[in-house]
């Protein structure tokens, strides 16, 4: 096996998300069932407790950055998320702030293929 399959990325529970974003527990809950009613997978436990990764900590703040704006819906909010998630349609600018978000060698190397990549 290599190694990097070895590697065990770590699950956040509502509670350390919650922590994390700076927000209540309820809304995490409450962003991670209209994610998943979006069509947003959230991994679940055999007792049924979400389980976050690293990407879905990401949505989640996302999601909590768009809805500071005073123009910006819960709903549409979920729907901006959703279609950068799964069209992989981010600029530049989102790349280099979803890498400040998580100072991981993961994130880092994501940043620099991108770089590479322009570059081309």
């Amino acid at each position: 096996m290599s190694e990097e399959s070895n590697k065990q990325e770590k699950v956040y529970s509502a509670k350390e998300v919650s922590t994390l974003l700076g927000i209540q527990n309820t809304t995490v809950r409450k962003y991670a069932q209209m994610l998943e009613k979006a069509g947003y997978h959230i991994h679940k436990n055999e007792l049924g407790h979400r389980g976050f990764f690293n990407d879905d900590v990401i949505v989640l703040r996302q999601i909590r950055e768009l809805t500071k704006h005073p123009d910006m819906s819960l709903d549409q909010a979920i729907n901006v998320v959703i279609s950068t998630v799964y069209q992989g349609d981010m600029s530049d600018r989102d790349i280099k702030k979803l890498a400040t978000y998580h100072a991981s060698q993961q994130y880092e190397q994501l940043l620099q293929q991108f770089e590479s990549f322009k570059e081309e």
